[in-house]
Protein backbone atom coordinates (compact mmCIF):
# COMPACT_ATOMS: atom_id res chain seq x y z
CA UNK A 1 0.00 0.00 0.00
CA UNK A 2 1.67 3.28 -1.50
CA UNK A 3 -0.04 5.07 1.92
CA UNK A 4 1.32 2.83 4.67
CA UNK A 5 4.97 3.72 2.91
CA UNK A 6 5.36 7.15 5.13
CA UNK A 7 4.62 5.50 8.23
CA UNK A 8 6.60 2.60 7.87
CA UNK A 9 9.46 4.61 7.17
CA UNK A 10 8.86 7.47 10.15
CA UNK A 11 8.63 4.45 12.17
CA UNK A 12 12.03 2.81 11.66
CA UNK A 13 13.49 6.36 11.75
CA UNK A 14 11.61 6.74 15.90
CA UNK A 15 13.20 3.13 16.10
CA UNK A 16 16.93 4.40 14.61
CA UNK A 17 16.78 7.49 16.70
CA UNK A 18 15.77 5.57 19.79
CA UNK A 19 19.02 3.01 19.21
CA UNK A 20 21.57 6.16 18.69
CA UNK A 21 19.74 6.88 22.54
CA UNK A 22 20.57 4.04 23.84
CA UNK A 23 24.29 3.51 22.70
CA UNK A 24 24.54 7.14 23.70
CA UNK A 25 23.22 6.79 26.98
CA UNK A 26 25.42 3.29 27.64
CA UNK A 27 28.96 5.28 25.87
CA UNK A 28 28.51 8.18 28.39
CA UNK A 29 27.75 5.77 31.60
CA UNK A 30 30.70 4.54 30.30
CA UNK A 31 33.14 6.86 30.20
CA UNK A 32 31.58 8.09 33.58
CA UNK A 33 32.37 4.94 35.05
CA UNK A 34 35.83 5.21 33.96
CA UNK A 35 36.29 8.92 34.67
CA UNK A 36 34.97 7.77 38.36
CA UNK A 37 37.65 5.09 38.43
CA UNK A 38 40.85 7.12 37.30
CA UNK A 39 39.62 9.57 39.76
CA UNK A 40 39.71 7.20 43.09
CA UNK A 41 42.76 5.84 41.64
CA UNK A 42 44.65 9.48 40.76
CA UNK A 43 42.60 11.53 42.52
CA UNK A 44 40.80 14.41 40.82
CA UNK A 45 43.91 16.41 39.84
CA UNK A 46 45.47 13.23 38.81
CA UNK A 47 43.04 12.32 36.67
CA UNK A 48 42.57 15.84 35.05
CA UNK A 49 46.68 15.71 34.14
CA UNK A 50 46.13 12.08 32.44
CA UNK A 51 43.60 13.57 30.45
CA UNK A 52 45.96 16.60 29.66
CA UNK A 53 48.62 14.21 28.49
CA UNK A 54 46.81 11.21 26.71
CA UNK A 55 47.15 8.82 29.54
CA UNK A 56 43.51 8.70 30.47
CA UNK A 57 41.99 5.09 31.00
CA UNK A 58 44.71 3.58 28.96
CA UNK A 59 44.73 -0.08 28.82
CA UNK A 60 48.59 -1.14 27.99
CA UNK A 61 49.90 0.98 30.93
CA UNK A 62 51.60 -0.45 33.63
CA UNK A 63 52.73 0.59 36.75
CA UNK A 64 56.50 -0.05 37.20
CA UNK A 65 57.65 1.42 40.23
CA UNK A 66 57.46 3.99 42.68
CA UNK A 67 60.55 6.08 43.68
CA UNK A 68 61.39 7.38 47.49
CA UNK A 69 59.74 10.88 46.74
CA UNK A 70 56.39 8.98 45.49
CA UNK A 71 56.56 9.66 41.92
CA UNK A 72 55.16 6.55 40.17
CA UNK A 73 56.40 5.41 36.87
CA UNK A 74 54.67 3.70 33.97
CA UNK A 75 55.63 2.15 30.92
CA UNK A 76 53.38 1.20 27.87
CA UNK A 77 54.70 -1.56 25.73
CA UNK A 78 52.55 -0.62 22.71
CA UNK A 79 53.11 2.69 22.51
CA UNK A 80 55.79 4.56 20.11
CA UNK A 81 59.56 4.20 21.15
CA UNK A 82 60.84 7.16 23.39
CA UNK A 83 56.65 7.95 24.07
CA UNK A 84 56.16 4.35 26.20
CA UNK A 85 57.79 5.38 29.34
CA UNK A 86 56.49 8.34 31.74
CA UNK A 87 56.21 9.40 35.55
CA UNK A 88 53.43 10.68 37.24
CA UNK A 89 54.22 12.80 40.14
CA UNK A 90 53.21 12.81 43.75
CA UNK A 91 51.51 16.50 43.38
CA UNK A 92 50.23 16.69 40.08
CA UNK A 93 48.79 20.34 41.08
CA UNK A 94 52.27 21.57 41.03
CA UNK A 95 52.32 24.26 37.95
CA UNK A 96 55.90 22.90 37.47
CA UNK A 97 56.95 19.19 37.23
CA UNK A 98 60.60 19.57 37.44
CA UNK A 99 62.91 16.65 36.46
CA UNK A 100 65.25 17.36 38.78
CA UNK A 101 62.77 15.66 41.25
CA UNK A 102 63.47 12.75 39.53
CA UNK A 103 66.49 10.33 40.84
CA UNK A 104 68.95 9.61 38.87
CA UNK A 105 68.44 5.56 38.38
CA UNK A 106 64.72 6.26 37.45
CA UNK A 107 65.68 9.45 35.34
CA UNK A 108 68.06 6.93 33.42
CA UNK A 109 65.87 4.08 32.80
CA UNK A 110 62.97 6.72 31.41
CA UNK A 111 65.53 8.00 28.45
CA UNK A 112 66.34 4.09 28.08
CA UNK A 113 69.52 3.88 29.30
CA UNK A 114 68.77 0.47 30.85
CA UNK A 115 66.24 -1.75 30.19
CA UNK A 116 65.19 -2.80 33.77
CA UNK A 117 63.84 -0.50 35.98
CA UNK A 118 65.41 0.79 39.36
CA UNK A 119 62.42 -1.51 41.43
CA UNK A 120 63.51 -4.80 40.23
CA UNK A 121 67.70 -3.77 39.62
CA UNK A 122 69.47 -1.29 41.19
CA UNK A 123 72.01 0.49 39.28
CA UNK A 124 75.70 -0.64 40.26
CA UNK A 125 77.49 2.25 41.54
CA UNK A 126 80.15 4.14 39.14
CA UNK A 127 83.85 3.01 40.32
CA UNK A 128 84.78 6.04 41.58
CA UNK A 129 82.25 5.98 44.08
CA UNK A 130 82.52 2.14 45.28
Amino acid sequence: CPHCAPEKLSQERACAVRVQARVLRSFTMSVLRTMLSEARQRGFWGTVQAVKLGRFANAGNRLVGEDNLGNKYYENRKDTYCRDRWVEYKDPRLLRQDPVNVPPEWHAWLLHNTDSPPSSEPLPKPVYQA
